[in-house]
């Protein structure tokens, strides 16, 4: 009887550690409380959006749904209570005032990603306008990408509209075509500069790591966590992980026809002071 509970439980493991190697985290941040944009209503259009664009097969590749939420001392409404309601996958995480800001959402983010294999990220603002995630599993699954972005503005796919990037169109054995992002010209000796000496020379050639919507592989987030230093808010703070990550060898990569848009005229970036 003790030898058919061992061989159980080996199963039961193999199982787990197989799920787990194939499984994917969808994380979002947002600041619902936010007075310059009504967040809620853009993050209901990109969550939405994602549900109608894709069939429920396709979602399902999606074990885990996670929200994080900025802190506010006079939040306007339950939102717990919202999503729980609207989103009952959702897993929903209200940050404390001690947690404020966004690299410390980061890294509440960064010690859950780690049980999975690929990482979705998200921000509220932007939302499908064609389905993209079954591509998305394509690239990351079949190729050595660490991130694939998703994103385009003003109608450029990120990363496509400027000269100063290499690109290289590939394609995976799957059909799905995307292009392949090398760093600027000139980008490594920025990169031995200390963050302190950022200034605007340096979104020229930026370490190609973004936090717009993605999909990343999880093993390679292993270079420690986003700087909480407030010195280094709002834009140092991710400059300073895009450099740890590219320095790691990681991969860059876009979907050549940017499916994931947000509504330039109505939004109101949280880094903004007007």
């Amino acid at each position: 009887m003790k030898l058919i509970w061992i061989i159980v439980a080996i199963v039961t493991a193999a199982i787990a550690i197989a799920y787990f190697r194939e499984s994917t985290i969808f994380t979002c941040t947002t600041f619902f409380d936010y007075e310059k944009q009504d967040k809620w209503e853009v993050f209901c259009k990109a969550m939405d959006s994602i549900r109608e664009k894709h069939d429920p097969a396709t979602l399902q590749n999606i074990s885990r749904w996670l929200i994080i939420n900025e802190y506010s001392a006079t939040p306007k409404k339950d939102w717990a209570s919202l999503i729980r309601e609207r989103y009952p996958f959702v897993e929903f995480i209200q940050k404390n005032k001690d947690q404020k800001g966004q690299a410390n959402s980061m890294n509440i983010i960064l010690t859950r990603i780690k049980p999975y294999r690929y990482w979705i990220h998200w921000e509220e603002a932007w939302y499908c306008r064609k389905s993209c995630i079954d591509r998305m599993f394509d690239v990351i699954r079949s190729t050595n990408v660490t991130q694939l972005q998703i994103t385009q503005l003003n109608k450029v796919p990120n990363w496509l509209d400027s000269s100063k990037h290499p690109r290289a169109l590939m394609k995976t054995s799957g059909g799905t075509e995307y292009f392949a992002i090398s760093p600027a010209p000139g980008t490594d000796e920025y990169l031995t500069k200390s963050v302190t000496e950022f200034n605007g020379d340096f979104f020229g050639h930026w370490p190609l790591y973004s936090l717009l919507p993605s999909i990343n592989r999880v093993n390679c987030y292993n270079i420690g966590a986003f700087s909480t230093d407030p010195k280094l808010w709002p834009i140092k703070f991710e400059w300073d992980y895009a450099r740890r990550w590219l320095l790691a060898d990681n991969k860059k990569a876009v979907l050549p026809d940017g499916p994931v848009i947000r509504d330039e005229s109505k939004h109101r970036s949280t880094y903004s002071k007007v």
